[in-house]
């Protein structure tokens, strides 16, 4: 894009003492012509005072007041860029800062591109940069984005106007479980053939307010301050993408270290389940062994309990044929007749004598 005209949108609703750092680094930035947008959402008394002198002080800044709105006024952003005549738009959060050629870098990035980010690159309270990983070359971290892990700090993202004004939404409403930032850069990616980019290099200085909660605000104004003088010192932003650069290196060696400790684990994981499948293994035949003695050793019992049971039934039929026996006249007399003196002698004689 030669001549790019730019629309720089800066949300804002009580970081008064910090926007004036964040809109000033906007007005410092080399492309040919910029406006700067500062939608107030419910600006607290500080901040639209302040709004309010920068845009006395730069007739390129404009303010769009309003009551709050829902959740982060992002409807308000919306109205803001209807009234845009950048070719393309770059957000900026009111506390962080753009280095001199951001908007530039952004500009080069959209023209084969309708949606790009910045190196989302991080600093923490001890001033040592931090990044996310993610690069939207690759299907998966798109992806992963569309499922809600956001590596896109606002001050990064930009888009051209065109491509904005296709979209079905733009800015609204992002739902109580979604930061509006990510809700917008998910409904970029979700629009069919949309072409995206990522920049190698760092042109934002983030500030993330999560990591500053036990910092007071003149605190923070002494953070930007230090921060905005460093940025316009020669060979910063070299300096600060080699540092970046020196940082990688180091944690991609760490990341190779955790990697072959990961792999060692892995194999020795492995070799454990090896050695825990052939101990089941023996398990499983001993337990397969012992159900098979179970088996025959019930089989024998039900055996043996029938046995006993065909003899306790033949022990009883005797008892019943002794029974009736007994009870019979013929027994009767027998033992009548074998009751008479002698009788029983004689007729052990006669059983003797008919034996031989």
């Amino acid at each position: 894009m030669s001549a790019t005209k730019a629309t720089a949108l800066v949300p804002t609703h009580e970081h008064g003492p910090l926007l004036g750092f964040a809109v000033r680094s906007a007005l410092a930035q080399t492309v040919d012509e910029i406006e700067v947008f500062i939608v107030c959402d419910g600006a607290t008394d500080d901040t639209l005072e302040a709004a309010e002198e920068l845009s006395k002080l730069d007739d390129r800044v404009r303010l769009f007041v309003h009551d709050k709105g829902p959740r982060h006024g992002e409807v308000y952003r919306h109205r803001a860029l209807q009234e845009a005549s950048g070719d393309i738009v770059c957000y900026l959060s009111d506390d962080d800062l753009w280095l001199p050629d951001h908007v530039a870098t952004m500009a080069g990035l959209l023209e084969s591109a309708n949606f790009a980010h910045a190196y989302p690159m991080g600093l923490g309270i001890d001033g040592r940069p931090f990044s996310w990983p993610g690069h939207l070359s690759l299907a998966e971290v798109r992806q992963s984005l569309l499922e809600g892990r956001n590596f896109i700090p606002l001050s990064c993202g930009a888009h051209t106007l065109e491509f904005y004004r296709r979209l079905p939404y733009g800015w609204r409403t992002a739902p109580a479980d979604t930061h509006s930032d990510l809700y917008m850069w998910q409904q970029i990616l979700s629009v069919d053939g949309v072409r995206v980019a990522s920049g190698g290099e760092a042109t934002v200085l983030h500030f993330p307010s999560s990591y500053r909660v036990d910092m007071t605000i003149e605190e923070r104004v002494d953070e930007l301050a230090r921060w905005a003088a460093a940025t316009t010192t020669p060979d910063f932003t070299a300096d600060l993408n080699r540092g970046i650069h020196e940082h990688l290196v180091v944690e991609w060696a760490r990341s190779a270290v955790r990697q072959g400790a990961l792999t060692q684990q892995v194999t020795d994981t492995r070799d454990r389940l090896a050695i825990l499948e052939a101990d089941l293994g023996a398990a499983k035949a001993e337990l397969a062994r012992v159900n098979t003695r179970l088996t025959d050793e019930l089989d024998k019992s039900v055996r043996d309990a029938e046995h006993v049971e065909q003899v306790e039934e033949r022990i009883s039929k005797l008892q019943d044929e002794l029974g009736w026996m007994t009870n019979s006249r013929t027994w009767r007399l027998r033992a009548s007749v074998l009751g008479i003196p002698g009788v029983a002698r004689l007729v052990r004689r006669a059983g003797i004598a008919r034996s031989r």
